[in-house]
């Protein structure tokens, strides 16, 4: 989603909130993560959790 939208990891904490630091372990799948940031990351992408976390598939 993030590669969708040009966004890099700094400009989505910039525009989330979200620590740099949290999303990095996210986008590394290093880390689990609260339902607020679940919450946070899916109204910013307009989808639901259901969009956003896939198990097993990398892009």
């Amino acid at each position: 989603m993030m590669a969708e939208q040009f966004l890099s990891i700094t400009e989505l904490s910039e525009k989330t909130g979200i620590s740099r630091n949290t999303l990095t372990k996210i986008y590394h799948e290093k880390s689990e993560f609260s339902t607020k940031t679940l919450r946070i990351l899916c109204n910013f992408f307009k989808c639901t959790p259901n969009e956003f976390l896939v198990i097993g598939k990398h892009f």
